[in-house]
């Protein structure tokens, strides 16, 4: 959070503060794009069948025509190279994919990604990890910044 203030003009009067702005990452955008539009995707209505209906009954192709907007929309916030990620795009894509695949598996994981996004992106990283050993799990939301 960046807060601006307006400097007393004499000693002893308090400073006011006229504005404040928050400040994300580029990563932490992304990850936001990602949560809403998995939860656009996953959300359940009438029209689509009861709360906790089968996932399995969502089809492939319309996750897949979602998964190549979230990459374009993903790539615009790159600005043709003048930003970057700490991970490769394709990383994000990837962790993207894999969320259909997950709650494919375990359907329960619909209401965690809707009420709890943090402890389904935990858990989505504990099955990836499972599924690719070579992909690490501590990679996620690093910051070479804050990590460091």
């Amino acid at each position: 959070m960046l807060y601006f203030v307006r400097k007393p003009r004499h000693q002893g009067d308090r400073e006011v503060t006229v504005s404040l702005a928050k400040l994300k990452t580029l990563e932490y955008r992304l990850f936001r794009k990602m949560r809403e539009k998995l939860r656009g995707y996953f959300h359940v209505t009438k029209d689509h069948g009861a709360p906790g209906a089968d996932p399995a009954n969502l089809s492939f192709a319309r996750f897949e025509e979602i998964t190549r907007k979230f990459k374009k929309e993903s790539e615009e916030f790159l600005e043709g190279g003048q930003n970057s990620l700490p991970q490769d795009l394709s990383y994000y894509v990837n962790v993207f994919k894999q969320a259909y695949h997950f709650i494919k598996e375990d359907p329960k994981q619909v209401e965690v990604l809707q009420k709890e996004y943090v402890t389904f992106s935990e858990n989505l990283l504990t099955y990836i990890a499972k599924q690719d050993k070579t992909q690490s799990s501590n990679a996620f939301f690093f910051s070479d910044v804050l990590d460091k």
